[in-house]
């Protein structure tokens, strides 16, 4: 009867950890108007069952998207307010990074929306803001975002072995303890 508790408590714990949300993020996140920005789009495939197949990037009014990169085996097709990129594969697990050139023609605040593609005919999207401000430059080399997203990643990752350690010791506890002596 022990056994099923040392079972329970191991399972409660791995059900308990939050697992980290990655999703489609680029770098870096603000220009100077009139400054041309070459914008890296991390791409991740979250996805057990499915490859991403496609990738959207639309920018709102105040933003133009100028280029997109060209990478092997996917095509891409480029307007002023959306770039698509179609034809390759992310597979399960895996990541890609896909680049654009954009200017921000007004300062403010504006969301880019993009959309990853399964082949399985579904989609997931995302907005992130992109800052457009005088005086501030875009500072290649200083990612910042990922930088953010690997301390949030790193202290999941020690709250999860904490988590698993203490539930490994109660389980074993349970296990190990001595019966208890029935009172006849």
């Amino acid at each position: 009867m022990r056994r099923p508790s040392c079972a329970l408590a191991c399972a409660l714990s791995l059900v308990i950890v939050p697992s980290a949300a990655a999703h489609v993020i680029f770098s870096p996140t603000a220009a100077r108007p009139g400054e041309v920005v070459r914008i890296a789009l991390t791409t991740p495939n979250e996805r057990d069952d499915t490859a991403v197949v496609g990738l959207d990037v639309e920018a709102p009014a105040g933003i133009t998207l100028d280029q997109a990169e060209t990478k092997l085996g996917w095509t891409a097709h480029v307007g002023p307010t959306r770039i698509s990129w179609r034809g390759g594969r992310i597979p399960a697990g895996q990541f890609t990074i896909f680049s654009l050139t954009l200017t921000g023609e007004q300062t403010g605040t504006f969301p880019l929306r993009m959309r990853e593609l399964f082949a399985d005919g579904s989609s997931a999207a995302y907005v992130q803001p992109f800052l457009v401000r005088a005086g501030e430059a875009a500072t290649p080399g200083r990612d910042s975002g990922a930088r953010d997203l690997g301390k949030a990643a790193l202290f999941l990752a020690i709250a999860a072995v904490v988590l698993a350690a203490g539930a490994g010791f109660l389980g074993l506890w349970l296990w190990l303890r001595p019966p208890p002596r029935d009172a006849a």
